[in-house]
């Protein structure tokens, strides 16, 4: 199964000056924003990975401890083959699923993702089409 990690989130209260630094001292591009009711932010890219920085309106999961004031990284993404079955197969192994978002039209749209809890307490990420500014093959 091909599983390649194409994104990271940042929460921070500033998306706008956070996203700047990283553009000005790693070569950042900006790649979309973000603007919905989960949160605002922008997309970077580096060529290959999507850097989400978000500023939460709300909590993006159904875990209590989903703070909207946190600030540092927030989960990660993974773009797989087959999401059925990744997921199925997170599921066997006691991960639980914490929330399916997708932005956009539909489920076959960029930005659909389901969540998952790994077993460490990290939010997943998993995706068939990936992020605005992922690149799927490297």
């Amino acid at each position: 199964m091909l599983a390649k990690l194409r994104h990271i989130a940042i929460a921070t209260h500033d998306p706008e000056s956070t996203a700047a630094f990283y553009k000005k001292h790693f070569g950042m591009e900006e790649a979309g924003v973000i603007d919905n009711e989960l949160g605002k932010g922008v997309y970077l890219s580096d060529g290959v990975m999507n850097l989400a920085v978000i500023k939460k309106q709300g909590p993006w999961t159904n875990l209590p401890d989903d703070d909207p004031n946190f600030t540092g990284i927030d989960h990660f993404g993974f773009i797989v083959d087959n999401l059925e079955k990744t997921m199925e197969q997170l599921e066997n192994d006691g991960s639980r699923e914490v929330a399916d978002l997708y932005q956009g039209a539909g489920k076959e749209t960029v930005c659909y993702e389901r969540k998952f809890l790994a077993p460490d307490g990290v939010v997943i990420d998993v995706s068939e089409h990936g992020w605005v500014g992922a690149n799927r093959e490297v």
